[in-house]
């Protein structure tokens, strides 16, 4: 198991100005998550992948985006429903998935 991280290293709140350093150019892959403070499944899910963004000790990034905020960044990725999650690495998506998984 790798040594938990520090919260502020692995866990982003990110604003559309921030998408290009925090996503686009991450040393490491990222999890995106766009979220909105009303959607109940958002306020389950995002505790859960803070919880493994830290516990992976750095092994990748959380960069969560509140979508009521930052409407450039929903309408560019084609968001329809909440919580959406992207996968990203090397600044191209590579996993994507909407709503609340599957316990796993």
């Amino acid at each position: 198991m790798p040594k938990p991280a520090k919260r502020e290293d692995v866990i982003f709140e990110a604003t559309t100005a921030q998408i290009q350093e925090l996503v686009l150019e991450s040393p490491v892959p990222v999890l995106l998550d766009i979220y909105a403070d009303w959607c109940g499944p958002c306020k389950v899910l995002g505790p859960a992948l803070e919880d493994m963004a830290i516990k992976s000790g750095g092994m990748f990034r959380l960069v969560k985006i509140n979508s009521d905020n930052e409407k450039p960044v929903s309408q560019a990725l084609e968001v329809t429903a909440l919580p959406s999650v992207y996968g990203v690495r090397d600044g191209k998506i590579v996993h994507m998935f909407q709503g609340m998984p599957k316990s796993e």
